[in-house]
């Protein structure tokens, strides 16, 4: 079996792309997963993981957040970098949450609420972190409002990523939501050209 090594911004992208490589290539095993607090260390080191991938793939996720659209950022991380081709650098539009709310049946069936009250259409909200919390407080689930709603003046609940990283294990189909999310399918389909 052949490895692929991951860095991301956080926990809940770690179990993302661990999903996404399992469902999408088999074939591979992730070896090493880079959890970088955020996007500014992942962007520092983005050198470092773009030599190891000299010897085996690297797929990066950075959420795309304020910037304009994918090839911005991709401009501003690569512009003094030549990008090897066994680094794939995806971004999720906006945030990673898009990508799991992409899956509708699922993320209502976890929160509890109409599958009609999730947005068709993620990827062109302007901060899916907070549709998402707002869905959250009309759950009748009581464990996910405790774990999705902030508490005073924090921008997540208390157990956000520990919550979705268990919606992620347990509900989100992978397929289903790259169906309503371009950004995701681009990151299955750069994962599907990997050699064999």
């Amino acid at each position: 079996m052949s490895s692929i090594a991951l860095a991301v911004e956080d926990d809940l992208s770690a179990a993302v792309g661990s999903r996404i490589v399992e469902v999408t290539r088999p074939d591979y095993s992730v070896s090493n997963c880079y959890v970088c607090s955020g996007s500014g260390l992942m962007k520092r080191r983005l050198a470092a993981f773009n030599n190891a991938a000299q010897a085996i793939p690297y797929l990066l996720i950075a959420d795309l957040d304020q910037t304009e659209c994918p090839p911005a950022l991709l401009s501003q991380w690569f512009r003094r970098i030549a990008r090897r081709p066994q680094l794939l650098f995806r971004v999720a539009v906006r945030e990673i949450e898009a990508w799991l709310m992409a899956d509708r049946t699922a993320f209502a069936r976890f929160l509890g609420v109409a599958v009609n009250r999730v947005p068709a259409y993620p990827e062109q909200l302007i901060d899916a972190k907070a549709e998402l919390i707002r869905l959250a407080r009309t759950s009748p689930r009581r464990q996910v409002r405790r774990a999705l709603i902030p508490i005073g003046n924090a921008r997540q609940g208390p157990e956000h990523n520990d919550a979705l990283v268990e919606f992620v294990n347990s509900y989100w189909r992978m397929a289903d939501a790259a169906a309503n999310c371009p950004s995701l399918q681009r990151a299955v389909d750069a994962l599907a050209r990997l050699p064999v």
